[in-house]
């Protein structure tokens, strides 16, 4: 009998990962708003149980419907509202493989999918669970909803963006040890690499320099810190590995041309500093 084996579709798969960054179950009224400036380098899968919310982008207005799931993808920008309230399940996701690379930053709309109340309620349930067991399945679930949502869009074919070897080993490394305090230096020495070669290779790949790089995935870490969690400007500073929080306020308004601050009022009409 054949044998038939298929090692690139191992070493794909197993480096594909799912990761969440922020979730909840929200009923929330009015006060459910945003408008925004920036793109979140991120993508959000919801999943509507009641309300009258919508999102707007390009000028267009997409209600967000009960029965239904949906995938914002990643750096579409848009505001959101809705008139009485809305009574979700979501997830802010990135679909990335070990280098980094987010599969869902080529969708340019908004994905929807038919996803009865009955099965948002299974999640809420395993969401809550305290049991690993559930929250694998939920995961499966979570895998499942996105791969029905991309297919809605067959006109974008899925690519797997490969890095060669020593460029792959330095985004892992970046990603595990994400700080400003990262010097290229600790990186070459990390993957056992001349800092000329690894900085020549990883920016004709990356398309940034090493030191670029590290700078533009902070700042959106940051900015997703800002707007889904309620951790102070001190903390986030911290954890990146700011000095002070004003140093990291100053570099903050070099990328997006405001402070931390003034971002974070813009996003919910008040100060979380």
């Amino acid at each position: 009998m054949p044998l038939i084996t298929n090692s690139s579709c191992n070493e794909v798969i197993n480096n594909i990962n799912l990761e969440i960054l922020i979730s909840g179950y929200l009923r929330s009224g009015t006060e459910w708003s945003k408008v925004r400036y920036y793109s979140p380098h991120y993508s959000k899968l919801y999943f509507i149980l009641g309300g009258d919310a919508y999102i707007c982008y390009n000028g267009v207005k997409h209600e967000l419907r009960a029965g239904r799931a949906y995938l914002i993808p990643t750096d579409l920008i848009y505001d959101n509202g809705c008139e009485t309230g809305i009574d979700f399940l979501y997830f802010n996701i990135r679909l990335t493989n070990k280098s980094g690379y987010d599969f869902l930053s080529c969708y340019p709309e908004l994905l929807e999918i038919e996803y009865p109340r009955e099965r948002t309620l299974a999640l809420i349930e395993k969401y809550r669970s305290g049991e690993l067991i559930d929250w694998l399945i939920l995961k499966d679930a979570l895998t499942e909803a996105v791969l029905s949502l991309i297919s809605t869009a067959p006109e974008i074919r899925l690519t797997n963006k490969k890095y060669s070897e020593c460029v792959s080993r330095a985004l892992e490394y970046i990603h595990a040890h994400l700080s400003i305090r990262l010097g290229i230096d600790e990186i070459c020495a990390s993957v056992y690499a001349a800092r000329s070669t690894l900085s020549k290779k990883f920016t004709e790949e990356v398309g940034l320099s090493i030191g670029a790089y590290i700078d533009a995935e902070i700042m959106s870490r940051c900015e997703q810190l800002l707007i889904d969690t309620d951790l102070s400007i001190g903390q986030i500073s911290e954890r990146f590995g700011f000095c002070d929080q004003f140093y990291f306020s100053r570099r903050f308004k070099e990328k997006f041309g405001v402070t931390p601050a003034v971002f974070r009022r813009r996003q919910f009409g008040s100060d979380k500093t």
